[in-house]
């Protein structure tokens, strides 16, 4: 922050983000996962105009992750990102 950068997640709990869905998010050693669920997300709660991102994620084989940039909170998501 000192830079000018705000960073989105903090890796002590889910402050600045709400869950959609049945997804269950838990914070532990500064590692976000989802404990349980098939289909949830979680959505900034506040806007951003511009923006970088640098993240590093791990899924489980045969598993979809995907990162959706300025999506809207209403609608269904599917695999093609319809």
């Amino acid at each position: 922050a000192a830079e000018g950068w705000i960073h989105l997640f903090n890796r002590q709990d889910l402050f600045g983000w709400t869950a959609i869905g049945d997804a269950e998010w838990k914070v532990e050693n500064g590692v976000l996962s989802c404990e349980k669920g098939s289909g949830g997300w979680l959505a900034s709660t506040s806007p951003f105009q511009n923006f970088e991102l640098e993240v590093t994620f791990r899924v489980k084989a045969n598993t979809m992750a995907s990162i959706a940039f300025r999506a809207g909170l209403e609608g269904h998501f599917t695999e093609n990102g319809s």
